[in-house]
Parts: C-alpha cells; structure tokens; sequence
C-alpha cells in the first residue's frame, strides 16, 4: 500500500482510492466497517501482533466469536475494519 499526504492507495483483491483527504472530518456512519477475510485464525492471530507491535489502534483483542475468530481496528481517518476468519464460525451463522 502506497500512502502520501493526500490519499492512500490499495491493491490486490480490492482496489481503492481516497484522494484529496487533508483539511477535512470524515464521519463514519456509526458501527460501519469493512472487513478482511484471511485463511486461518493463525494467520489472524499472527496480523493482530504485528498490528500491536507496529502501533495501530485496536480496538478489541482476537476473540472467537459465534460468527468466527475476528478483531477489530482503525484504519487511518477513524475507518473501523474487522479482521476474520469465518471458517470457525457456528453452523447456525
């Protein structure tokens, strides 16, 4: 991922852009969020660490939920995203 002073850009499965995002709020629909699906819950686990030690805000440690193993955190400009793994979900979700 690419990242300057007025957007950032992603690539891989998901392409997307946010340009020109200096001198303004943005305000987030409460709960919104995007979310990212990885293989397994180690791959999970090991993303939550790497997050923690590189210093992004979390906002919830790895939990094994009902829906599968997941956390949440925040993407620069207050973006919540949730990192999952929904192969450990129930069988009823």
């Amino acid at each position: 991922m690419a990242v300057d002073d007025v957007g950032a850009m992603v690539r891989g499965i998901v392409d997307g852009a946010v340009e020109q995002a200096t001198d303004f709020t943005v305000e987030w629909p409460h709960n919104f969020h995007i979310g990212f699906e990885l293989p397994t819950a180690a791959d999970v686990h090991a993303l939550h660490g790497r997050f923690k030690t590189d210093g992004v805000e979390l906002r919830t440690a790895v939990v094994r939920a009902r829906r599968g193993t997941r956390f949440f955190c925040v993407a620069p400009g207050g973006l919540l995203v949730e990192v999952n793994i929904r192969a450990d979900a129930d069988a009823a979700v």
